[in-house]
């Protein structure tokens, strides 16, 4: 019983911490407010059982939970994304392309040939197709592969694989690019650079809030784009 008021004393201030982050930044009025508590066992949950919460997607947020300085692990908080209002992230069913039947003989043991799109160095995302094939040539002659997407495009195809970094390339700094950013830092830690025209502080911060790392302004010169590289990636690898 001590453990579990413990847990609840945990869970309101949890609770607490986030509405007055909601209150602040938020565009919507939102209250957290622990109502129950349940211990899960992972070994007892079953996948399409709707506990303990529906099998859905959602925004995951992660913090470190420490007392007197002593990290006692992460918490996880799972938010629907219809509450923040995120519904554009769900991901899209892709369309099952029909198989085609390979009539070519083969030769037993020898090796076929691989499906899974090679694993380039750097992601660069967006809709500003000039400013990322620019980026992408001076990143080709630093020696690094790129692969261009699209914000329609899934790019957990290739998350985490052999990825150094991820570009998002836009004309314009809006809230689908916030939502890329949401998509890519909640999948993984990879450094974020957003590259963008029209920068102000309000969409500094709230690009650093979603998980972008560094901002490259565009349209970007070559020695620009070149000190990006340098400062977020050789220096990562030094």
């Amino acid at each position: 019983e001590d453990t579990q008021d413990a847990f609840g004393e945990i869970a309101n201030i949890i609770a607490g911490v986030y509405t007055g982050v909601f209150e602040e930044q938020y565009t919507k009025k939102l209250r957290f407010i622990k109502t129950d508590l349940h211990q899960v066992v992972p070994m007892k949950v079953e996948l399409e059982a709707d506990e303990p919460f529906p099998n859905d997607e959602y925004y995951l947020s992660t913090m470190e939970l420490s007392i007197d300085e002593t990290i006692l692990g992460k918490v996880n908080v799972l938010f629907p994304l219809e509450l923040l209002q995120l519904e554009g992230l769900r991901t899209k069913q892709e369309p099952v392309e029909e198989e085609v039947a390979d009539d070519a003989p083969h030769i037993a043991g020898e090796p076929q040939q691989e499906t899974q799109p090679a694993s380039p160095d750097i992601l660069l995302v967006g809709d500003d197709e000039a400013e990322a094939g620019k980026i992408g040539q001076v990143l080709g002659e630093m020696g690094y592969s790129v692969k261009l997407l699209t914000f329609k495009d899934n790019i957990h195809n290739y998350i985490p694989g052999q990825l150094k970094a991820i570009y998002l390339i836009m004309k314009e700094v809006n809230e689908q690019a916030f939502g890329a950013a949401i998509k890519v830092s909640s999948a993984c830690s990879l450094p974020l650079i957003a590259a963008g025209p029209g920068w102000t502080r309000t969409k500094v911060i709230k690009a650093v809030k979603y998980g972008v790392r560094d901002i490259l302004l565009t349209p970007a010169a070559k020695k620009d784009i070149e000190e990006n590289v340098t400062n977020n990636l050789m220096r990562l690898a030094a």
